[in-house]
C-alpha cells in the first residue's frame, strides 16, 4: 500500500536508459503516479514497485520537471 512517511530518495536506470525510477531507500516502495491519473497535478506517492509506467518517469534537461510516461498514453 502507499506511504506517506518523509525517507530518502535515490535514482535507478531502467532498462531504456530514457526513464528512471525513484526508489524510496530502505523499503520496497518507489515514487508512483496515484491511480495512474496523467491529469496535471495528480499527486505522487510512494507505492510498492510494480514496475507499470506511472512508476517510470523522464527528466528534462534543465528543469526541475518530471514526466510518466502513463500521462502519455
Amino acid at each position: 500500500g502507499p506511504s506517506s512517511a518523509p525517507s530518502s530518495l535515490s535514482i535507478a536506470p531502467t532498462l531504456t536508459y530514457e526513464m528512471i525510477r525513484i526508489l524510496v531507500k530502505g523499503t520496497p516502495y518507489v515514487v508512483d503516479l496515484t491511480a495512474s491519473n496523467p491529469a496535471p497535478g495528480t499527486p505522487i506517492i510512494a507505492y510498492n514497485n510494480n514496475k507499470t509506467s506511472n512508476q517510470f518517469w523522464k527528466a528534462t534537461a534543465g528543469r526541475f520537471l518530471m514526466s510518466s510516461p502513463a500521462a502519455a498514453s
